[in-house]
């Protein structure tokens, strides 16, 4: 109980300006931008610090990427289940080019670490 508490006190305080969308709205726009899939859950280790990375990374490449935020506890990663498999040890960052055929994936460790998913990010698009 602790544990929930505190990650919902950390989340209050992680900047709201960014613009996670749905996965079906992202996957019917991956033909023009390339989509970026945060798969987590709220008991997996390190959760809130990568989605706190995964949100300020929205503010550098928000017109870059169409990002998801999926908990695969939510109705949102039953859609996704139905196209892709969600792997072990998450959270982790999955990116998709054109026809939502994925190219990359970026693991927990990059994934704590803004600077790396940005890195990733911008190597995965140019």
């Amino acid at each position: 109980m602790k544990k929930f508490i505190i990650t919902l006190l950390l989340l209050m305080f992680i900047p709201q300006s960014y613009a996670a969308i749905k996965f079906d709205e992202a996957y019917s726009q991956n033909g023009n931008t390339p989509m970026a899939v945060l798969v987590y859950s709220d008991w997996a280790t390190n959760n809130v610090n990568i989605l706190k990375q995964f949100r300020n990374t929205q503010l550098t490449l928000k017109d870059t990427y169409n990002f998801v935020e999926l908990n695969i506890s939510s109705k949102d990663a039953q859609s996704y289940m139905e196209k892709y498999t969600i792997l072990p040890k998450i959270p982790y960052i999955m990116l998709y080019r054109g026809n939502c055929k994925f190219a990359r994936l970026i693991d927990r460790d990059c994934a704590s670490n803004s600077s790396c998913i940005i890195t990733k990010m911008k190597a995965f698009v140019y």
